[in-house]
């Protein structure tokens, strides 16, 4: 493959009309972390912060026991009512080995659930 730098910076983005979000999905995937319901638990906090803006959401949970460290992750994503697509993730969310989901992890969870909800602003 053969790369050719643009001589001219890109153009802007232009968001030509506003639309609004629609059809939420997601994954909740957990590592090692079974036993403490994480990736439910991850999982229902984001469905819980789009429901409360009214819109519906699914949210798949994963558990995995093949990784090598325990972790957690939430990947989220909706297509818009425009036809366009947004999708946003988190990767090691905090302390989530302890019931309730602590504070930090909370923030993570719920600013990757504010990008989406504000995504086709």
């Amino acid at each position: 493959m053969t790369v050719v730098p643009r001589r001219q910076g890109l153009d802007a983005l232009v968001l030509s009309a506003a639309g609004r979000v629609c059809d939420v999905h997601g994954i909740a995937l957990s590592s090692h972390l079974a036993a403490q319901r994480v990736s439910e638990r991850i999982a229902s906090t984001c469905e819980t912060r789009i429901r409360g803006e009214g819109m519906a959401c699914a949210v798949d949970r994963m558990e995995d026991d093949t990784a090598v460290h325990a972790g957690a992750c939430l990947a989220i994503w909706a297509k818009g009512s425009t036809g366009s697509w947004f999708g946003t993730t988190t990767m090691a969310i905090p302390d989530l080995e302890d019931s309730p989901i602590k504070p930090e992890a909370y923030r993570q969870i719920n600013h990757v659930a504010r990008q989406l909800i504000h995504a086709f602003d």
